[in-house]
């Protein structure tokens, strides 16, 4: 079995599963923002005339109707999505590990070197009741 020194140096650093884990949902979040920046820009970009710019043409044939790409902004799309939702993603992932570290704090070992003398519990008060006359 094979010790690992970063854990051994403090009881509460986050284990390796969770933190790949963390990794493989930023980037599947990642993959589904591109896709949705890619969706939205599809379904307002078009690279066809209008109908209006069609029908200008027909009545004038002087008209010339302009032709475009879609590509950047389909690439400026997918770009965008995927930072923002990556990001995000990134963001909770952060909060749940320190939030794993935080549920299950484990105090370090006093008799370790360099460790701090855990103050002694004072008993809880309790309060006094006056007598009744």
């Amino acid at each position: 079995m094979q010790i690992d020194p970063i854990r051994d140096s403090h009881p509460n650093v986050v284990r390796r599963g969770p933190v790949y884990l963390a990794f493989a949902a930023v980037i599947v979040a990642g993959a589904f923002g591109a896709m949705i920046g890619f969706g939205l820009v599809h379904a307002a970009c078009a690279e066809s005339p209008s109908k209006l710019r069609q029908l200008l043409h027909a009545a004038n044939p002087a008209y010339g109707m302009p032709s475009h790409s879609c590509q950047t902004q389909l690439a400026a799309g997918v770009v965008v999505g995927a930072a923002i939702t990556a990001i995000g993603a990134g963001i909770v992932a952060r909060l749940v590990l320190r939030a794993m570290t935080d549920w299950k704090r484990t105090l370090p070992d006093p008799t370790s070197q360099g460790a701090a003398q855990a103050p002694a519990e004072t008993p809880a008060q309790t309060p006094t009741q006056e007598p009744t006359p």
